[in-house]
């Protein structure tokens, strides 16, 4: 094993450096390549998509003449050694590399050249080759010719220096002494660049989206997304069109049935569509899957992406907080609060609701306002009422708002805070009036009893004086 090894390795080294060039034919036979391109795994494209182009390369090369001589037979068949090829027939390519290209600018060709290498004749290659075509919409339908350029290298001539006299029609290296046996050629080698044409059908239909706008589309609510779409391609047949779950946005009424679109022709449609709570406000994708039938009943779907606009949540203002009079502990008092419609889209059914905690009670917690339009202001009025012992001091009380906008969909605002005062009361409390009343009372009754003991003794005084003597 070792030999046969180092017999190989002398082989090789000596080809190698031989010259190779130009030079006048040393061999009666002649012949070259000759590749062809097999597609495999179809060949169409829809208008608008991408896909793979799988293409096999077979080698049907051929030589002409008659094999007489050593150098003849080596050009037909080469020559090899212990399963390795040292000289390539001229019907082998050698450093294959096959690159495909696009002369439409609406075809773009995605990937590299592929390296093939050595491909004998009647050989295929051992797999597809794989290119990545894409077909952009402004394409039309029908077919489309690439070129798959094909450049390699192969001997056009060779001159066998130093056959062996015992030398059989198909070289056999056991006809000789391998162990003191150096085969020596002479190559003259041609580079050549094939163009093989490939052929791709374009077809479907290609669906854009021409116009889409949203309507009462905010975090937590459920709103509508119109749609107009266009058909760049062929007619296509029971178009169905579905929004896709996904982002900030969950399909309440997902699909359309659009029917029969011809080509050119423009339809619109209508998705209602629950936007997330968390959804921040900006454009946010949307996709569509449109499925349809072609001219020729095969199912075929592509996907769409809208941008659609989250608004911001209604923005409510407290403008003012008024008291029809000073709210003291221990009274009830009317509450005016002027609120603000702070957004630019109408409500509807508007409610206004406070919060009365503690030191506060309120008979009557909510006001209706009705419909309150866009930048409006409005008043609702409350009735609360502060407890006897509660401190003077300013507080802040919560009040939302409950609305509907113009799809039907019911909100609750966050809370607004609106300013209320409880001051010191100028009446005397209970406990105070009480013991003024005692006081006085006792008062009274002491000045009662005073008064009487002196008019007793008024009268005393007056008997004594008139008694006789």
């Amino acid at each position: 094993m070792r030999y046969a090894r180092r017999l190989l390795l002398a082989i090789i080294v000596t080809v190698i450096f031989l010259p190779v060039g130009a030079g006048t034919a040393l061999a009666a036979v002649e012949g070259a390549p000759d590749l062809e391109a097999l597609v495999v795994g179809g060949n169409e494209f829809q208008i608008g998509s991408a896909g793979e182009l799988q293409i096999m390369i077979q080698n049907k090369g051929s030589f002409e003449g008659r094999v007489k001589g050593a150098d003849d037979q080596v050009l037909a068949y080469g020559y090899g050694i212990n399963g390795m090829m040292v000289a390539y027939p001229c019907t082998t390519t050698q450093n294959l590399t096959l690159t495909l290209e696009s002369k439409n600018p609406l075809i773009e060709i995605i990937g590299g050249s592929v390296y093939i290498g050595a491909l004998p004749r009647s050989f295929v290659t051992p797999e597809p080759l794989t290119f990545g075509v894409r077909v952009y919409k402004g394409a039309d339908v029908g077919a489309y010719d690439l070129e798959l350029k094909a450049s390699y290298e192969y001997t056009s001539d060779v001159d066998w220096l130093n056959p062996p006299s015992s030398l059989p029609m198909v070289p056999d290296p056991r006809a000789y002494n391998p162990a003191t046996y150096q085969p020596q050629f002479y190559f003259v080698s041609q580079e050549r660049t094939e163009v093989i044409p490939v052929t791709i059908d374009v077809t479907g239909s290609y669906f854009e989206v021409v116009k889409s706008e949203g309507e009462s589309l905010r975090p937590g609510a459920t709103g509508t997304v119109r749609v107009t779409l266009g058909n760049n391609g062929e007619t296509a047949y029971e178009v169905t069109a579905e929004v896709l779950p996904g982002g900030n946005f969950v399909p309440v009424d997902r699909a359309s049935y659009l029917g029969t679109v011809d080509a050119g022709l423009r339809v619109t449609t209508e998705f209602k569509v629950a936007v997330s709570q968390d959804a921040i406000s900006k454009a946010s994708p949307l996709s569509i899957r449109i499925s349809y039938r072609d001219k020729g009943d095969a199912l075929r779907e592509s996907t769409v992406k809208v941008g659609v606009t989250i608004g911001e949540d209604i923005e409510f203002d407290i403008v003012r907080t008024e008291l029809d009079e000073p709210l003291e502990p221990g009274t009830q008092r009317v509450l005016s609060v002027s609120i603000e419609n702070a957004s630019d889209t109408d409500l509807h059914d508007a409610v206004a609701r406070i919060s009365a905690i503690d030191p506060f009670s309120s008979t009557d917690e909510t006001a209706y306002i009705g419909e309150l339009a866009a930048g409006e202001t409005r008043v609702a009025k409350f009735k609360i009422g502060a407890d006897g012992d509660a401190i003077p001091k300013a507080y802040a009380l919560d009040v939302d708002m409950k609305y509907k906008d113009d799809n039907g969909n019911s909100y609750t605002s966050d809370a607004m805070k609106a300013d209320v005062r409880i001051v010191e009361s100028n009446r005397l409390s209970t406990q105070t009036a009480i013991l003024l009343a005692v006081a006085g009372i006792a008062l009274g009754g002491g000045a009662y009893l005073v008064v009487r003991a002196v008019s007793r003794r008024r009268k005393a005084n007056a008997t004594t004086e008139l008694s006789p003597g």
